[in-house]
């Protein structure tokens, strides 16, 4: 019986060892599992705060890029409003028409009497060089 008895003593305190043992481990994994929820706790909010902080970004630039579209809107209606106008000015009107038929007209007649002119010379020139010319007298 005092054979069992030391048995049984020599289990129990293999056993409170082993408990003590499983506590001192349970007791790490405890506070080893807190940091890690810290840990993790504290990444979450880092990764929140950054998405909080893209989306705010996001919202700027769309805001952003409304502001420029609606001013590429309001450029391409002047560049329109330009443009129409600039087709307008180049075509010629109904003055400038007539004024070009005058002086087109006007050009050929000066150059009708430059080709009478010459011939006139001509004749001038043939007339003397044959001594066809008389002096003093006068020609209409």
């Amino acid at each position: 019986m005092q054979l069992r008895l030391d048995e049984a003593n020599v289990t129990t305190a293999t056993e409170r060892d082993l408990v003590s043992s499983l506590r001192k481990d349970l007791l790490e994994c405890q506070i080893n599992l807190s940091q890690q929820e810290g840990i993790q706790q504290a990444t979450q909010q880092i990764a929140e705060k950054y998405a909080r902080e893209a989306e705010q970004r996001i919202q700027e630039l769309e805001s952003k890029t409304n502001a420029l579209c609606g001013e590429l809107d309001e450029k391409q209606q002047v560049i329109i409003g330009l443009t129409q106008r600039l087709t307008i000015a180049e075509a010629p009107s109904n003055q400038q028409e007539q004024e070009f038929h005058v002086l087109k007209m006007r050009v050929q007649e000066l150059e009708q009497s430059e080709k009478q002119l010459l011939q006139r010379a001509t004749n001038i020139t043939v007339r003397h060089e044959q001594g066809d010319l008389v002096r003093g007298a006068t020609f209409v």
